[in-house]
C-alpha cells in the first residue's frame, strides 16, 4: 500500500511541533504497516487549491493584503541566526521524513498513484471566511479509487464560517474515515451531519518516550545546567518576567528559544539565561526530556511534556485564539489546573502531577487511535 500524508509540513518550515508531528505520523505508519510505502507530500501552492464559497468583499481583500505585508515585515527572516536554525530543520526533515520526490500542486493530484491519503495532524483545517483549501480537504479525484482518511486533523478552534459549512460538509462526506484532534470538534462536525467522526491523539503521542529518545540530541548551550524550558510562541514581556521570577525562586536557569514563533519581537533577545538560537528539532526534544519543568503556550510543548512525564505549566498564548487545543488536551489528561496565570503562581512546587492518572488517560486514547488507523486503512473506498 502506498500512503500519502498531507499536512501543514514543509521541509523548510521552522516550526518544532509542525516538523515533529509530521515525523511522528510518517514514522508510526512505516513501523506499524511494515512494508507500506509512506510519503509526506511536498505541496506546491497554487490558486487552484482554493475553492471560494462566497464572493470576497473588497475590504477583506485589502485587509488580507495588509496582513500578509505585516507578516512579511515582522517575520523572522531578518534575524541573522535564522539561517542556521532553518538549516537544522532541513537536515532533520531530509534525514528522517520520507517525502514525495517533488512538490505536487493541486491540479496534479489526479495523476498520483497513492492508495490512500491521510490528512493531518496539526491545524490542517484552519478556517478562513469565504473559502476552503480543497487539497487539505481531499477534494480531488485520482487515477484510481483511493481511501480518504483524516488523522487527528485540527480546526485550531471550534469555528467554521457559515459560508464554508456546506463545502466542508460535502468534502468530509466523501471521507472513508474522519478523526479530529480536539473532542470539541467531534461535536461540531456531528452538528453539521458528519457522522462517524471520532477523537484521536496527536501523532506525537503515538510514539513512546524511548522512541523519542532515539531522536533527541543535546544542545551545546546547556553545559550541565539545571533549567526550566520556557517555550512560548506568543511574546509578552510581562509574562516572561513572571516566569523569570518563578524560575529564580526555584533556583533554576531559564532556557529559551528566541523568536520561537518565527517572528521578531523586542522581548526575546532580552529574556533567558540560556538562549538557543540554532536549536534543531532533536535539540528541542532533548530540552523537554531533560528540563526540571516546562512552561509553555504550545500544544506540542504540552504533549511532549506528558510523553516524558515532566512537570509542566501551561499559559495562554498572547495574541492567539487557538486555545482550545490546549484546554482540550488538558481535559483529556485530567490536568485542567495546570493552565495558569503566571502572576498568580508563587512556586513551581505548589503543583502536583499524577502520572499514574495521566499515563492511563493517554494509554486509553492511544489504543483507540491505533484502532482507528487500523480499521480506516482496511475499509473499502466510500465513493
Amino acid at each position: 500500500m502506498k500512503i500519502g500524508i498531507i499536512t501543514e509540513f514543509s521541509e523548510d518550515t521552522v516550526n518544532y511541533g509542525n516538523s515533529l508531528q509530521a515525523y511522528a505520523l510518517n514514522f508510526f505508519l512505516r513501523q506499524w504497516m511494515g512494508t507500506a510505502q509512506v510519503e509526506t507530500i511536498r505541496i506546491r501552492p497554487s490558486w487552484s487549491m482554493s475553492l471560494w464559497t462566497k464572493r470576497v468583499p473588497a475590504r477583506v481583500v485589502l485587509w488580507n493584503a495588509w496582513s500578509i505585508f505585516k507578516r512579511k515585515v515582522c517575520n523572522g527572516d531578518g534575524f541573522p541566526e535564522r539561517e542556521g536554525r532553518r538549516n537544522a530543520f532541513m537536515e532533520f526533515t531530509g534525514n528522517h521524513i520520507p517525502q514525495s520526490s517533488g512538490r505536487i500542486a493541486y491540479e496534479e493530484m489526479a495523476q498520483q498513484d497513492y492508495d490512500a491519503y491521510i490528512v493531518g495532524s496539526d491545524v490542517v483545517w484552519s478556517q478562513h471566511r469565504y473559502g476552503i483549501n480543497r487539497l487539505k480537504l481531499l477534494d480531488f479525484q485520482g487515477k484510481a479509487p483511493f481511501r480518504r482518511i483524516s488523522y487527528a486533523a485540527s480546526f485550531g478552534r471550534d469555528w467554521i464560517p457559515e459560508e464554508n459549512r456546506e463545502a466542508v460538509g460535502r468534502c468530509l462526506g466523501c471521507f472513508d474515515a474522519v478523526s479530529v484532534r480536539e473532542k470539541s470538534s467531534v461535536q461540531m462536525l456531528r452538528s453539521m451531519g458528519v457522522e462517524g467522526c471520532v477523537h484521536a491523539l496527536d501523532p506525537t503521542l503515538l510514539l513512546t518516550a524511548e522512541e523519542w529518545e532515539g531522536v533527541e540530541a543535546e544542545p551545546e548551550e546547556i553545559k550541565g545546567e539545571r533549567f526550566v524550558f520556557v517555550y512560548l510562541l506568543g511574546a509578552d514581556v510581562r509574562q516572561y518576567r513572571e516566569i523569570e521570577r518563578v524560575c529564580r525562586n526555584a533556583g533554576l536557569k531559564m532556557a529559551v528559544i528566541p523568536y520561537a514563533s518565527g517572528k521578531r519581537n523586542g522581548e526575546d533577545r532580552e529574556i533567558g539565561d540560556i538562549q538557543m538560537w540554532e536549536c534543531s528539532p532533536p535539540n528541542w526534544v532533548w530540552l523537554v526530556h531533560h528540563a526540571e519543568y516546562i512552561v509553555t503556550d504550545s500544544f506540542h510543548g504540552l504533549a511532549f511534556s506528558t510523553i516524558f512525564r515532566k512537570r509542566f505549566l501551561v499559559v495562554e498564548r498572547t495574541g492567539s485564539n487557538l486555545g482550545n487545543r490546549l484546554t482540550d488536551y488538558l481535559n483529556t489528561i485530567a490536568q485542567a489546573d495546570k493552565l495558569v496565570q503566571m502572576d498568580k503562581v508563587e512556586s513551581l512546587a505548589d503543583f502536583e502531577w499524577d502520572y499514574g492518572l495521566i499515563a492511563g488517560r493517554i494509554a486509553e486514547a492511544r489504543e483507540k487511535s491505533v484502532d482507528f488507523l487500523t480499521r480506516s486503512l482496511r475499509r473499502e473506498q466510500c465513493i
